[in-house]
């Protein structure tokens, strides 16, 4: 999606109880179910997932929607109990109606995202909407699929991280698309990236280490990526020279050393919030 919502911290919207990989890996995705939490993933609240989720969905988590005009949606949704298919009916709706739904979900799936996730995923429109799809679509689709520069940079394939920034905040406004800090998408429906520059290239950086451990560990590439992008960022730089990530082996002797970096006070976010409007681009 290319709206957001800022926030003051991720901490405050996501819960710090796991790791969040086993919602794309096949288990039960863990949250907690207490009125006031129940929106909320069990992502590591320093994680590349968390990051974005926190300047995307804000404290409706995975229920978080808008109509396609400033501001969050009014009426109480559970996405969990709706279908794909019914989430796109309302997504067809035309502007202005008052049932009519845009951007879904934690990570503010737009209709022309969400047509294209189906397809590439062979989802059923059937399949209700619960944190597990959602969070298929986020790993699967929108990093892996979607903007490929991110993936690659994670998975080691590549080693451009201003790419893998500048394809994050092609997908999503509230992330600052390189050092001017800006949103990619400024101008357009009073977007403003509320992720800085730093912060973008730390939860890349750290999905990257993550899933250079995890290889090393003896995961498989993919369980190894799925992990990485809900694992803690441990705020660390790289020596980009070398990386071969094709075997644990191979990686094990890549000379990939990741070093302790200083970035100061913890995570913290403009909580100002984007004027949500009808986007013009994908």
């Amino acid at each position: 999606s290319i709206v957001g919502a800022g926030i003051k911290t991720v901490p405050k919207v996501l819960d710090a109880v796991g790791t969040g990989m086993n919602a794309v890996m096949g288990t039960k995705f863990s949250t907690n179910n207490s009125p006031e939490n129940k929106n909320k993933a069990s992502h590591n609240p320093d994680s590349l997932a968390a990051g974005i989720a926190g300047v995307e969905s804000g404290k409706a988590g995975y229920n978080a929607y808008n109509t396609g005009t400033v501001g969050q949606g009014k009426e109480k949704v559970d996405f969990s109990s709706m279908t794909i298919g019914q989430i796109q009916d309302r997504q067809n709706l035309p502007a202005g109606n008052s049932n009519r739904l845009f951007a879904v979900g934690m990570y503010q799936v737009i209709p022309k995202t969400m047509r294209a996730a189906i397809d590439a995923l062979g989802l059923d429109p059937n399949t209700k909407f619960t944190p597990e799809v959602q969070e298929r679509i986020f790993t699967d689709y929108l990093v892996k699929e979607k903007r490929p520069p991110m993936y690659e940079f994670i998975t080691g394939k590549a080693n451009d991280l201003d790419g893998a920034q500048l394809a994050m905040a092609q997908e999503w406004a509230s992330v600052a698309m390189d050092s001017s800090g800006e949103s990619f998408h400024k101008g357009k429906g009073g977007n403003v990236a509320h992720m800085s520059h730093t912060q973008a290239r730390t939860f890349l950086q750290g999905a990257r280490a993550a899933y250079k451990s995890n290889l090393d560990a003896g995961m498989n590439p993919e369980d190894a990526y799925r992990s990485a992008m809900y694992a803690k960022s441990d705020k660390v730089a790289f020596d980009d020279t070398s990386m071969d990530t094709a075997t644990t082996e191979e990686s094990a002797s890549s000379g990939f050393v990741p070093t302790k970096v200083s970035t100061g006070s913890p995570i913290v976010f403009d909580d100002a919030t984007d004027d949500m409007v009808e986007p013009t681009v994908d």
